[in-house]
């Protein structure tokens, strides 16, 4: 339910944005995620998700989803030592798995430094890691800056997303459809295929600025339309496409 809620909102946003999208009752499905009926086409709409190729041994959610636990207690730190109007920017570097205790370590470690800047007053601060006392500072927390916003009713602490922005997506694009199109003959017969590759809003590994070699690039596809959004900058593009008419065997 989540993964179709999730899905919704990207097709919302991809309807919004498209001036050209087709009119007509959109009913959720599973092969393909959507299908639109009107009185003259049936429209299957495929959903997946893009990242930038990773070279941790963890995927770019999961690393999302550690430094989120890590924030959530700092957050939880400071709230019950009231230091409700603070604001807390971290980079956290996530390249292994962590377990619980590990990462109140971390929390416990950090909340420790943002409170002795607070104590002396030194607010706005930043605070750098040079990793040579990591019994105090955790390697995986490289900067961290605090400031005291005194509207502020509630502890704030953000994290920089890892990733970088990537803007040749060719052979990523091309990988990515062709994932998608082994599994066409598995859909439901539709009178066209449409394909929406989309990013991750506020998430890690999903920072694309698409070249214009890459709108450029014709892909091989099995799908009758492939999109490019990028929930970013509400942009989305369509991909020139060499179709492939027959399905795979």
């Amino acid at each position: 339910m989540k993964d179709k809620i999730e899905e919704k909102y990207y097709l919302d946003l991809f309807k919004k944005i498209y001036s050209d999208f087709p009119q007509g009752i959109i009913e959720p499905c599973e092969r393909p995620d959507f299908i639109i009926n009107n009185q003259d086409i049936t429209i299957g709409i495929e959903l997946t998700k893009i990242y930038q190729d990773n070279h941790s041994s963890l995927t770019f959610p999961t690393q999302d989803s550690i430094a989120n636990d890590i924030i959530e207690r700092i957050k939880y730190l400071l709230k019950r030592n009231n230091y409700n109007n603070y604001e807390i920017h971290l980079i956290l570097t996530i390249d292994r798995n962590l377990t619980k205790k590990e990462r109140d370590t971390i929390a416990n470690k950090v909340y420790r430094l943002i409170e002795a800047k607070i104590i002396a007053s030194n607010v706005p601060t930043e605070i750098v890691n040079d990793f040579e006392d990591l019994e105090n500072f955790p390697e995986e927390v490289s900067r961290i800056s605090v400031y005291k916003l005194p509207n502020l009713q509630s502890p704030s602490v953000l994290d920089a997303k890892v990733g970088w922005m990537q803007y040749n997506m060719i052979d990523l694009l091309q990988e990515t459809i062709n994932r998608k199109s082994n599994k066409v003959n598995h859909y439901l017969n539709c009178n066209q295929l449409w394909l929406l590759i989309h990013t991750v809003s506020m998430s890690s590994g999903t920072f694309f600025n698409p070249s214009e070699e890459t709108l450029n690039h014709h892909y091989s596809s099995y799908f009758d339309r492939v999109f490019f959004l990028n929930s970013f900058d509400k942009k989305v593009y369509e991909l020139n496409l060499i179709t492939v008419r027959s399905k795979i065997n």
